[in-house]
């Protein structure tokens, strides 16, 4: 074909099976807005703010495994991305980055309107940067970029066209085939994993694309199952085999416990950061560790292990069916000891995740939701209380359907995740928020509405940045700027065109949610969460540590905690 390089920069897209691009549209890429327009496999989608797109895009692309698509202008679209591209790189999430050149500096030396190095600002949070200048090279680059986002461990990669690459004529030639991927070899790994008596498997996002593979090994390997929080439904977890176990803030001593009484965990697709391993909490033996990642950079950071494996999990487990035992495994782990680990991995969960939300607690309420909430459905939390909640009593049974910001944790993720992952999959979208969050992102809603997105927004109202508050109540016993103002919902959903449901004491919660779920329009329901348990017994621990920081220091209240913990 022959065309504009906007017009070879979208059918590059399509052709790759790209069909939506998130964005504001600006003039500066006016022509790219234009191509997309007479693309009839591709849909804009234009939110609120660049950085609403962003984590749209986020939720797109973590709901599929595929490169989603950002586009924006240079300048302030640019920097109003940035946190999404943070969320981006840090936990794993392909995503290109379409932005314009701008105008660059004037002949004089004097900055352009909007200038800003703006290559350098992302450079640190990108995995590579292509900078395109000719329209002939567009398509190349469009494909590297793709290519690129997915490569080794995923992440988000910039493009940055001038105007004359967009607006100058070029042609394209059909793309290269790609060559297929080789089989690792893993000959004594299926020999350890034949000959081990309690093998543990611990599975994390990498693994989400072989769930039906990894689950046939679990069983093979009569083997129990625990996740990071992208990892989670990769496994079901109302499987006998799963233990369920992701409460952030809480103690590892339990899992760490489990983890003595495994000979051999194998890692698929874990990139064992700071979320994923519990604050580094964890503790994995490296003569027992064997780890399986596509980055090189993954395996060698954070936790070493006896044996790596650079591969994809899809591969991995391809190879290692062809080369274990058809006897059964060693395995000593019986049914009834794994149901044991799993109830006391679940008691580990402090008492504080689980509040009155209206008519029950916690676990009551995500309990209903997921007696409602189809299997494949999507559940999409902000940075806050309310994500620990979701995440101590939400099971997850399916892959990619859990969407949490885990490495950079940002608040406003929730709404637009959840519409970035119904866009991409069709299914039902469920984002969890609280006040706090609502007063950031509450007006993308309208995106939702407009988009027609099956989107139901659980709103837990307490009137605090609650997750905020309780931090500053444990160290000091005081909390201050932690109030929030949560505007009527009835008559705010109705502005918006939304629907409007409450989960008082006396409302029915199956009832509500069942509605809310299978409405077809956007759907705000508000459900009151009363103080936590033990608020007073925290704010008068915080009272007595902050007394003893002024008398003695801050390093002796640390070792006295310490004492206190051990004890």
């Amino acid at each position: 074909m022959r065309g504009s390089g906007a017009e070879i920069l979208c059918s590059e897209l399509q052709r790759a099976g790209v069909r939506h691009i998130f964005g504001v549209p600006g003039s500066a890429l006016v022509d790219v807005w234009d191509a997309v327009r007479r693309e009839p496999q591709m849909r804009v989608v234009r939110s609120t703010s660049e950085l609403m797109s962003s984590f749209m895009a986020n939720g797109h692309a973590r709901a599929t495994g595929k490169p989603a698509v950002l586009c924006a202008i240079a300048g302030p679209g640019l920097t109003y991305t940035v946190s999404g591209i943070a969320e981006a790189l840090l936990d794993s999430i392909p995503l290109v980055f379409v932005v314009d050149a701008g105008a660059g500096v004037r002949a004089d030396g004097a900055p352009g309107l909007q200038v800003i190095q703006q290559v350098d600002v992302l450079k640190p949070l990108v995995k590579c940067v292509f900078e395109v200048e000719s329209a002939d090279d567009v398509a190349l680059a469009t494909r590297e970029a793709l290519a690129v986002a997915c490569r080794g461990e995923p992440g988000p990669v910039l493009l940055q066209l001038t105007a004359h690459a967009l607006r100058g004529s070029s042609s394209v030639a059909e793309p290269e085939k790609v060559a297929p991927a080789l089989e690792p070899d893993i000959g004594s790994i299926a020999e350890r994993l034949s000959g081990a008596c309690r093998p543990l498997l611990l599975l994390g996002q990498g693994a989400a694309d072989a769930a039906a593979d990894v689950e046939r090994l679990a069983e093979w390997l009569r083997s129990p199952v625990i996740a990071t929080t992208s990892g989670r439904g990769v496994v079901s977890e109302r499987h006998e085999l799963s233990l369920a176990s992701d409460v952030a803030g809480g103690s590892a001593s339990v899992l760490n416990e489990l983890v003595e009484h495994a000979d051999l965990v194998l890692a698929l697709g874990c990139k064992l950061s700071h979320n994923g391993s519990r604050g580094y909490s964890l503790v994995l033996p490296p003569e027992r560790l064997i780890r399986v990642d596509t980055s090189e950079e993954v395996l060698r950071l954070t936790y070493p292990s006896s044996q790596t494996v650079e591969a994809d999990v899809a591969s991995f487990v391809a190879a290692l069916r062809g080369q274990i035992d058809e006897r059964s495994p060693a395995s000593e782990w019986s049914v009834e000891e794994i149901a044991t680990w799993r109830t006391r991995l679940a008691a580990e969960r402090p008492a504080r995740f689980n509040p009155q939300l209206g008519p029950g607690s916690a676990n009551d309420l995500f309990a209903a939701l997921r007696r409602h909430l189809p299997d494949r459905g999507i559940v999409a939390t902000d940075s806050g209380l309310h994500q620990y909640i979701v995440r101590a009593h939400l099971a997850v049974l399916e892959p990619r359907t859990l969407l949490v910001p885990t490495g950079f944790q940002s608040m406003g993720y929730g709404v637009p995740a959840a519409i970035g992952g119904s866009l991409a999959t069709g299914e039902r979208a469920v984002a969890v928020t609280g006040d706090g969050g609502l007063n950031i992102v509450g007006l993308e809603l309208l995106t939702a509405v407009r988009e027609k997105v099956p989107l139901t927004v659980i709103v837990i109202v307490d009137g605090y940045l609650g997750l905020i508050r309780l931090t500053q109540l444990a160290r000091t016993g005081l909390e201050t700027g932690v109030d929030v103002v949560t505007p009527q919902l009835d008559l705010f959903a109705q502005s918006l065109g939304a629907e409007y449901a409450r989960l008082d004491r006396s409302a029915d919660m199956d009832a509500v949610l069942r509605a809310a779920i299978e409405s077809d329009a956007v759907t705000i329901v508000e459900v009151p969460m009363l103080e936590p348990p033990g608020i007073g017994r925290l704010r008068a621990r915080g009272r007595a540590l902050s007394t003893m920081r002024g008398a003695v220091g801050e390093h002796a209240v640390d070792r006295f905690r310490r004492i206190v913990r051990r004890g």
